[in-house]
This record gives structure tokens, C-alpha cells and sequence, in this order.
């Protein structure tokens, strides 16, 4: 049986938050410093009279508008993505949407970022064993892929 644990707020809480909030760090880094949600850490900054930021003043922003992405929030979409971790996920966790999750993940696959996709369990067409099929196109398992590749 699992039950609803409301965090108690104290005054060493509210100063971690405060000192947090004070240097601009985005509130999922907060979130993840204090160790809860950042819907709990937006509420409570709201109850202690914490002026709301603009995401320009968390988030370095280009000269067109666009929010720049930080080295930890590269390493931390690649852990993402490497885990498997949906484009939903990942733009709920950064606060940007899903078409700029997409468009950095495209940058760093040209520069080789390994990405995980789903998988499918499909016949090989060559042995007929079934395989973890990548997609629709990848319909040859590893072993009679290298085998033919070897023949060519």
C-alpha cells in the first residue's frame, strides 16, 4: 500500500530554494537539487513571493529568439536517448517542445550519437528466425546481414 507523502517545507528548504532560484538555475535543476517535483518548486516559490522569471533570464538565448542548448542539457539528451526515452519525455523533462527535442537529436546523430529505437520482434527474411527488428526496413538479422555483406 503506497501513500500520498506531502513534503514538509522548512526554513532550510526554503533557503536551498531561494539561493536555487536567486542564480537562475532552470526549475528541473532545481527540482532535481531539492529532490521533488517541479510543479512542488513552482508552487512554493509562488507562496514565497519569488519573483517569476521570463525563460530568457534561465535559459541563454540566441540572437533570433531561440534558446540555446547548455553542455548539461546535451549530456543529459543523450543518457536520454541512449535509454530510450520517448520525445515526449524528453521535451517534458528540458521545457521545450517536441519538434526542437527532434531537431536537436537530428544534429546529434550526424554527429554520430548512437540512438536507441524501439523494436520489433520480426522473421529474418534469410533464416526465419525471429529478430529485434529496428523498423520496417531492417528485416535481416545481424548474423545473415554480415554474412551476405561478407559474400558482396
Amino acid at each position: 500500500m503506497t501513500t500520498n507523502r506531502k513534503t514538509i517545507w522548512n526554513a532550510e528548504i526554503d533557503a536551498k530554494l531561494e539561493n536555487l532560484w536567486k542564480a537562475n538555475l532552470p526549475l528541473w535543476k532545481i527540482a532535481m537539487e531539492l529532490g521533488l517535483s517541479p510543479a512542488s518548486i513552482q508552487t512554493r516559490a509562488s507562496r514565497r513571493g519569488l519573483r517569476q522569471r521570463r525563460r530568457a533570464d534561465v535559459i541563454k538565448v540566441s540572437s533570433d529568439g531561440k534558446a540555446n542548448w547548455t553542455l548539461e542539457e546535451i549530456d543529459e539528451l543523450k543518457k536520454m536517448r541512449t535509454r530510450g526515452d520517448s520525445n515526449r519525455m524528453m521535451a517534458d523533462r528540458f521545457g521545450r517542445s517536441a519538434s526542437a527535442i527532434i531537431s536537436q537529436l537530428s544534429k546529434l546523430s550526424r554527429e554520430g550519437v548512437p540512438t536507441v529505437t524501439t523494436r520489433e520482434m520480426r522473421p529474418c527474411l534469410i533464416c526465419k528466425k525471429p529478430f529485434g527488428s529496428e523498423g520496417w526496413t531492417n528485416r535481416q538479422c545481424k548474423p545473415c546481414f554480415l554474412y551476405n555483406t561478407y559474400l558482396e
